[in-house]
């Protein structure tokens, strides 16, 4: 081979191996940098924080924690509790979790977003051993006493965890969703605010210093609703799926366990306030057309029975709520917003004096009066629910 070809070859090889080293390098390249600023997200927002740095984060700013990745509100409510050492306390699933610290005079802590009764148990029998509160507010879900609940498995981060390979796809999946926006991803990554997690940073959504929940992108409409007009659920009911299954008796089992917590709050000397959670009235209406809920119809005659043996103040308020409550005023079909929870403090401030002695009924009743046909107490709630409610933005232009 001449001189001249093999110069010619050698500089062909030397170019095929630079666009080889570029193809591989680039890309590993821009994968690292990717990488790195997923990791830094995630970090710098806090949603690997321990529990208790969070908690004690939350009571000195008042921030909002709301996570986007864990699921660790077991073990949050149980640290929180620990913290605070309430004097009342809410116990039960998502829908107890409109009560606030400032509808109360004394101490309090929202325990609420336990995924089940046995999770509610659980709680109850743990933290009750090294402090016992004086009051127990329970909401009770009919859907936990129907038979499909036995024996259901818990699904549960562990109480503190690292990042996982999945978690570091997702700040990608947020930007191209517009979940975070860019400005958002660099707040974040300055790390000086107050809240805590992607949720609570960016929607202000989650968990306040005294566990109580908020919706905020869903009532400003930041985010679409799962349940516009309540359509979502209203399909659920009309075929009996998850949460709406249809069914005629009650989970004998489930019964018991519920049984039992209340012996154990007895037990305690706890002074408890037993009630039913609200749906949206529509939903109410087209329960009672489908026949398929008589297990709900003998559930709440039950639970108004055993109330009434033991003397615990009892509330149904299945049927949509208190009088005054507006459909409006609901977050989606089954849980009530900020003022549907006060609506029931108020009605069950007026049967029972131990609990009325424990409300800021002033401020309570001057929300109602204020916001009442709405969500939230913020000026810029929005329709989100597309039921041509009058939200404060129009009424201060009429």
């Amino acid at each position: 081979m001449s001189p001249a070809r093999s110069s010619s070859t050698s500089s062909s090889e030397r170019k095929s191996l630079r666009k080889f080293y570029i193809g591989l390098i680039v890309p590993l390249l821009v994968c690292a940098l990717y990488l790195g600023f997923a990791s830094a997200l995630l970090l710098r927002s806090g949603e690997y924080l321990p529990l208790d740095t969070i908690i004690e984060k939350q009571q000195k700013t008042g921030g909002i924690y709301g996570s986007a990745v864990l699921m660790r509100g077991f073990y949050y409510k149980q640290r929180l509790y620990d913290l605070r050492k309430p004097e009342i306390i809410t116990l039960g699933s998502s829908r107890v979790l409109g009560f606030r610290q400032q509808d109360f005079a004394r101490p309090f802590v929202n325990m609420g977003s336990l995924s089940d009764l046995e999770e509610v148990i659980e709680v109850a029998e743990t933290s009750f051993k090294t402090h016992v509160p004086k009051m127990v507010i329970l909401g009770v879900d009919f859907w936990w006493f129907h038979p499909q609940a036995e024996n259901r498995a818990i699904n549960r981060s562990p109480a503190d965890s690292g990042i996982s390979a999945n978690d570091l796809y997702q700040p990608l999946n947020w930007l191209v969703t517009g979940r975070v926006t860019p400005s958002q991803a660099w707040h974040i990554l300055g790390g000086t605010s107050p809240d805590i997690g992607i949720a609570g940073i960016t929607q202000q959504d989650g968990f306040d210093a005294a566990g109580a929940h908020y919706y905020t992108s869903t009532v400003t409409g930041s985010r679409p609703p799962e349940d516009f007009q309540f359509a979502l659920n209203m399909a659920k009911v009309k075929k009996g799926e998850r949460k709406y299954a249809h069914g005629d008796i009650v989970s004998e089992m489930q019964f018991k366990k519920l049984i039992g917590l209340l012996d154990l709050l007895n037990e305690k000397k706890i002074h408890l306030v037993m009630f039913v959670p609200p749906i949206a009235e529509r939903v109410y209406r087209e329960m009672e057309k489908t026949h398929g809920y008589k297990y709900v119809a003998e559930l709440r005659q039950r639970l108004a029975k055993v109330a009434a043996e033991r003397h615990i103040p009892f509330f149904d308020y299945h049927a949509g709520g208190p009088a005054g409550t507006q459909e409006c005023e609901f977050v989606d079909t089954h849980h009530g917003g900020t003022v549907v929870y006060q609506r029931m403090l108020l009605d069950m401030a007026v049967h029972d004096a131990e609990l009325r002695g424990r409300l800021n009924l002033a401020a309570i009743g001057w929300n109602i009066e204020h916001f009442g046909g709405q969500s939230s107490l913020r000026d810029d709630e929005v329709d989100f629910l597309g039921l041509n409610c009058t939200k404060p933005s129009v009424r201060k232009r009429l």
